[in-house]
C-alpha cells in the first residue's frame, strides 16, 4: 500500500492547479490521469480551438487581402496542417504542465476506489486522507434516433480532411467556434439551434450582431429549430415553425457538455463525497441557487454529499463547462484544506 497526503483524480485545470498548489506545501502528492496532461480545457477544448481560430483568421487575412493594398494570386488552404499546428502547440503546453508537476507523483491509468481512502490504479494500491475526483466530464449525444451518426467537437478537431458541407447542430459557445472555423476553410456551414437565439447565455444584442456576422460570412443559422433525426444518406431531420425539414449535408457535429457529472471511470463504492463548503450553505437549495464562489477560484454549482445531493464545481478561471471538480475525504478539515490552498 503506497500512502501519501492527498490523491487527484484527473490532470485537468482543476486537478493540476491543485496538485501543483499541494507541492508547494511540501504535502506528498498523487495524481491520476487516464488520458492526456491538461484534461479537455487543452487537449480538446480552449486551447485547441483558439490554435485553429488562429489559422481560420489567416485564411480569412490572405483571402481578404486585396483590400489591404495586397494581391495575392493564388493560395490553398490545408486543414490538416492546421491540426498539426495546433498539435504542436498542445504538446508544447502539455509539457509545459509535465513541469508543473514537478514534485507530484503522476501515474497514468484508470482509478478505481478499493475501500475507505483507497484508490487501486494499473494494480497498484494508494491511500490519502484526502482524496480529490476532477475527471470532468464527457459529450453527451442528443437523445435522437440516428444521434450515433454525428460527430463530437473531439472528432472535428482530429480531421485530417473536411467535408464540403456540414451541420452544427447546437448554437452555443462550441458550435459557433467550430462553425466558424469550419467556414474560414470553405466548408458549407449550417448551425441548427433549438432556442431563439444563439449563444443563449449571452447577451441577447451581442448575439444577434454574431449571428449576423456569422450570415455574412455565408454561414447558414436556423433558430428556434428542434433536430429531431440524422439519417443514414446524410440528412439531418429538424422541426421549425411547425415544419419538418431535412437538411442534406456531407456531416454532422452534435456536442453537449453532459449535464452530470460523469464517474465511467472512477467507481465510487459506497464511500461519500463530502462538501466543500459548509452544509449550510447547500443542502436544500437547488443547482440554480447553488451559485456561490470560494476561495481559489473554484465556482460552486453544487454539492453531492452522502444524501445524493448533486455536486458539479468548475474551475472557474477554465471558464470551459468539462472541467469539474469534486472533493472526497473522511477528515473533518477536509473543506478547510480545500479553501487553504
Amino acid at each position: 500500500m503506497n500512502s501519501c497526503d492527498i490523491i487527484i483524480i484527473g490532470s485537468g485545470p482543476s486537478g493540476y492547479e491543485l496538485a501543483a498548489n499541494a507541492v508547494k506545501r511540501n504535502l506528498s502528492t498523487v495524481i491520476i490521469e487516464r488520458d492526456q496532461l491538461g484534461g479537455t480545457c487543452l487537449n480538446r477544448g480552449c486551447i485547441s480551438t483558439k490554435a485553429l481560430c488562429r489559422s481560420a483568421e489567416v485564411a480569412d487575412l490572405v483571402r481578404n487581402a486585396s483590400s489591404f493594398g495586397v494581391e495575392v494570386n493564388e493560395f490553398s488552404l490545408s486543414y490538416a496542417k492546421a491540426v498539426n499546428r495546433k498539435d504542436a502547440i498542445v504538446e508544447q503546453l502539455r509539457q509545459g504542465v509535465s513541469m508543473l508537476l514537478n514534485g507530484a507523483t503522476v501515474i497514468k491509468g484508470e482509478a478505481k476506489f478499493t475501500g475507505e481512502n483507497v484508490v487501486e490504479v494499473n494494480g497498484e494500491s494508494y491511500t490519502a486522507p484526502r482524496i480529490v475526483i476532477a475527471t470532468g466530464s464527457k459529450p453527451a449525444m442528443l437523445p435522437i434516433p440516428g444521434a450515433e451518426l454525428a460527430m463530437t467537437s473531439d472528432d472535428v478537431l482530429s480531421l485530417e480532411q473536411l467535408p464540403e458541407s456540414i451541420c452544427v447542430i447546437g448554437g452555443g459557445v462550441i458550435g459557433v467556434e467550430l462553425a466558424s472555423i469550419l467556414s474560414s476553410f470553405g466548408v458549407k456551414v449550417t448551425i441548427v439551434e433549438y432556442c431563439s437565439e444563439i449563444l443563449p447565455n449571452f447577451d441577447k444584442e451581442i448575439a444577434k450582431r454574431l449571428r449576423t456576422a456569422l450570415s455574412r460570412r455565408g454561414i447558414k443559422v436556423v433558430v428556434s429549430a428542434s433536430v429531431t433525426a440524422i439519417r443514414e444518406g446524410m440528412e439531418v431531420d429538424y422541426e421549425s415553425k411547425g415544419k419538418t425539414v431535412t437538411l442534406n449535408v456531407e456531416e454532422r457535429i452534435a456536442k453537449k457538455s453532459s449535464a452530470n457529472h460523469v464517474f465511467d471511470f472512477v467507481d465510487l463504492g459506497a464511500y461519500g463525497i463530502y462538501e466543500v463548503l459548509p452544509l449550510k450553505s447547500w443542502v436544500g437549495k437547488s443547482i440554480r441557487e447553488l451559485n456561490v464562489r470560494v476561495s481559489y477560484n473554484i465556482s460552486i454549482l453544487g454539492i453531492r454529499g452522502k444524501d445524493g445531493s448533486l455536486v458539479m464545481p468548475d474551475a472557474e478561471y477554465c471558464f470551459h463547462e468539462d472541467d469539474h471538480m469534486m472533493v472526497m475525504g473522511s477528515d473533518a478539515d477536509l473543506a478547510r484544506f480545500v479553501r487553504k490552498l
